[in-house]
């Protein structure tokens, strides 16, 4: 087991501007992370014009490699349950954007949501769940073939209270159906749909990257 750490874990401190992610990667390797996790809150890896931040990211793949502090990978949040098949075009094109940004840092793996955090619980029922799962599978295919062109894999983690639970999102990664999909495993996040963390990791385990 390699011990590593988030970006994310700092948030406040980038939210009241004591720090910068520079800072937040050398704090964590001064506490001897091994490796460590991107997370884009507060970092403007895309620019008004919808381009990339080369250097943002030329920045930060530049600084992991000054202080030895491995990149393992990308996360981001994204929902493509829109209104508008135009609008759900344009989330699927924001994450492929993404996956060349990690590329860009020299990742080979990346988390994106398929559905936001946030949902409102009376839109989390099975039957919702029904509804809308040929368009997240559908989606994650899409995003998992533009990956693989980087040699890239591209993970759903149990996230929220619609996408989560062991058994909603094993049912999704058998139809999704791609080598190079997986699952990161958040052993906490269980909780948030009442299902056992211990039950829900010992089903989940043979997902997980």
């Amino acid at each position: 087991m390699r011990l590593g750490i988030s970006s994310y874990c700092l948030f406040a401190s980038m939210t009241a501007g004591t720090m910068s992610i520079y800072d937040v990667m050398d704090w964590a390797k001064a506490h001897q992370s091994e490796h460590f996790e991107l997370v884009p809150f507060l970092l403007d890896f895309l620019l008004d014009d919808g381009s990339i931040n080369q250097t943002l990211v030329e920045g930060i793949r530049e600084h992991a490699e000054k202080i030895a502090l491995p990149l393992s990978t990308f996360s981001l949040n994204a929902n493509v349950l829109k209104e508008t098949e135009a609008q759900r075009r344009e989330e699927i094109a924001r994450i492929k954007k993404f996956i060349d940004i990690a590329h860009m840092l020299g990742l080979k793996k990346m988390r994106h949501d398929t559905v936001a955090f946030s949902r409102p619980f009376d839109q989390c029922t099975p039957e919702a769940f029904e509804e809308v799962f040929p368009i997240l599978v559908a989606s994650s295919q899409e995003c998992a073939d533009y990956a693989a062109q980087y040699g890239m894999n591209t993970t759903l983690e149990n996230h929220g209270f619609f996408a989560n639970g062991a058994d909603r999102v094993i049912r999704v990664l058998n139809a999704i159906d791609r080598p190079n999909v997986r699952m990161t495993m958040d052993v906490g996040n269980f909780l948030c749909v009442d299902d056992s963390s211990e039950m829900a990791v010992k089903k989940c385990i043979g997902y997980a990257d």
